[in-house]
């Protein structure tokens, strides 16, 4: 128990008091208006209309396909245009929403997002190259391999990928189904 207080003790008979402690300068405070302009601004930087307003194509993407699943189809519209080219043909699904058949690719629609995209590609990739066109980091994966496909599940928050042999020998991709989600009946 001694043991204890055996250095405030020592520090009191030896004369010596410790050093006074020197609190931090406190900065000075922020009024209401400066605060409430902090988070207008940064509400304003990640608002969805300047985050499409500010997109850039990666370098080497064919279609930014990962960037458009999930995002709602009138907002990136014009991005959606350079990319795929010009509208088609559109036609009504039904239940599960809308398909609009582009010059290099087709998208579904449901209440107003992107639920799946499909991209012929201009030539046959291997799979690695295939995720890179498409926006995603070309990054081995767990892949089902199908007969006539390989399948990438619950990836880049994409319900499904699939990647559609050229042949079934083959790892060739010639086209590729992208399914953000799938649309409930």
């Amino acid at each position: 128990m001694l043991l204890r207080f055996l250095p405030a003790l020592l520090l009191c008979c030896s004369g010596c008091t410790p050093e006074p402690v020197v609190s931090g300068v406190q900065p000075p405070r922020q009024s209401v208006e400066q605060i409430t302009e902090q988070r207008r601004v940064q509400e304003l930087r990640a608002s969805p209309q300047n985050l499409i307003a500010t997109y850039k194509k990666p370098e080497g993407v064919y279609i930014d396909a990962r960037y458009f699943g999930g995002r709602n189809y009138d907002q990136v519209r014009d991005q959606l245009t350079d990319q795929m080219g010009a509208l088609q043909d559109s036609e009504d699904l039904g239940w599960q929403g809308k398909e609009m058949v582009f010059e290099r690719a087709s998208v579904r629609v449901k209440d107003g997002a992107i639920y799946m995209i499909s991209v012929p590609l201009p030539e046959a990739l291997r799979r690695t190259e295939t995720l890179g066109v498409l926006g995603f980091p070309p990054a081995a994966r767990d892949y089902i391999d199908l007969t006539h496909e390989y399948r990438l599940n619950n990836a880049w928050s994409f319900r499904r990928i699939r990647f559609i042999k050229v042949s079934p020998q083959g790892e060739e991709i010639q086209r590729v189904e992208l399914w953000k989600t799938e649309p409930e009946g």
